[in-house]
């Protein structure tokens, strides 16, 4: 290999990593991706409890209600949707 292969290799590299390094600016700028510090998670596991070796309780908050299931076994179940979490302030009396 000759000193001009070397240059073109470490170039083509560097513009590699330079496009990347733009598209993941890019995405950040246009709000594709989330910065740090910010949870915008429309679903998330609140608890988990198992139950024996193969069944679990789960509970999850799903865009502001709670759901619980029971995963395992044969089958998973949905239990039903919990009631809304108060929250202070919200018009409900102390």
């Amino acid at each position: 290999m000759s000193v001009h292969d070397l240059l073109t290799i470490g170039a083509g590299l560097a513009a590699v990593i330079i496009m990347i390094l733009l598209a993941r600016y890019g995405t950040r700028f246009t709000g594709l991706l989330h910065k740090h510090g910010q949870q915008q998670t429309l679903l998330s596991l609140r608890a988990s409890l198992p139950i024996d070796a193969r069944r679990r309780l789960s509970l999850i908050d799903c865009d502001g209600r709670r759901l619980l299931l029971l995963t395992g076994g044969t089958t998973d179940v949905m239990l039903g949707w919990l009631p809304a979490e108060e929250r202070p302030g919200r018009g409900s009396p102390p």
